[in-house]
């Protein structure tokens, strides 16, 4: 039996307003924009998961005012569990706020903390690290594990990150 089938969970935090790309998105969170394709970034992070984890054990958290973007969603499995903050109190309680339906029942889970409005174009590779991931966390190596994603290109818009500058400072 496959290790994973009983212990993994996904919560996709999908709680964000999207105010940096709303004259883009016309106002619409990132994470429910449709783009050309069809689907929104949230029905891809789902379908990157299904094969992963079924949806009786995936969480997604989101802002009430979100409620009628959840409800237009067409690739969303009915099963999926949807947690209404609210409002917006930023990531980390979105983190609580999802996790807390897979750590309830048992102490041998194992969650996929997952944003929602990121886009994977090599969905084997991102299904197999996370299998090798949660199989690092069942033997015992790692407690925790941290993805990040090597960028295809130079993106200096974020802000938080700018090349050439002096160091900030911390200033009570």
């Amino acid at each position: 039996m496959d290790p994973m089938a009983s212990t993994l969970w996904a919560t996709v935090l999908a709680g964000g307003s999207g105010l940096r790309l709303a004259t883009v998105t016309n106002g619409v969170p990132k994470q429910f924009w449709g783009f050309a394709h069809g689907g929104t970034l949230l029905e891809a992070t789902l379908d990157r998961l299904a094969p992963l984890v079924p949806a009786t054990r995936t969480t997604i958290v989101v802002d009430r005012t979100h409620e009628p973007y959840i409800r237009e969603l067409s690739h969303v499995n009915p099963a999926c569990r949807v947690l209404y903050q609210p409002c917006n109190r930023g990531t980390a309680a979105g983190i609580l706020f999802g996790i807390l339906p897979a750590l309830s029942s048992a102490r041998d889970r194992v969650v996929v903390l997952t944003p929602s409005d990121h886009g994977v174009l090599d969905t084997e590779t991102f299904r197999a690290s996370i299998k090798e991931a949660v199989v690092r966390v069942l033997c015992g190596r790692q407690p925790l594990v941290l993805f990040g994603a090597e960028p295809s290109d130079v993106d200096d818009d974020y802000g938080w990150i700018t090349p050439d500058r002096a160091p900030m400072s911390c200033r009570g």
